[in-house]
Formats: C-alpha cells, structure tokens, sequence
C-alpha cells in the first residue's frame, strides 16, 4: 500500500511488490481456497501481467489498488484474530 500512496504507478514497480505479497499469502498455513485478500492480490496480479512494464495505472486504478489492499489488509487481520480465539 505504500508504493501507491507514493504514487508509485508503472508496472515494474508495483508487479514485483504483489508478487511477493502473493507469495507470502499462499504459504499461510489454514487459510481456505477461497481466502479473499488472495483473490484480490491474484487479480492485480493478472491485470499487471497483462500490462507492459513500461506502463503506468491510471490514477483511479490507483486509487482502486489502494481501496483493495486496505479492504484486504482488514479481512487478513480479521482471520489472524479468528484463528488466535480458536
């Protein structure tokens, strides 16, 4: 989230960064199939593969990633604090 709140906007910057972030989220042990912030991560992810490295998001894109990952981030959080009451 902090690249694109430092208007890091071309692919080549922010595809490494949600690749990793992805990567990380698949190894969580007991997370389900359907796990969200992987969905909302594997879709970016697939929207930036499309794209040159060259390219820039346009700024509502932008602002789109940025209200994902937030939305993501709170339904990860949400999990961990379920799995720690369990």
């Amino acid at each position: 989230m902090d690249a694109v709140r430092l208007e890091q906007r071309y692919v080549d910057e922010l595809q490494p960064l949600l690749s990793d972030l992805m990567d990380s989220l698949t190894r969580l042990p007991e997370t389900p199939n359907d796990f969200e912030p992987n969905r909302v991560v594997q879709s970016w992810l697939q929207k930036l593969n499309a794209m040159r490295a060259v390219d820039e998001i346009e700024e509502g894109d932008a602002r789109q990633l940025l209200h994902d990952l937030d939305s993501a981030y709170t339904e990860f959080t949400r999990f961990l604090k379920s799995q720690s009451s369990s």
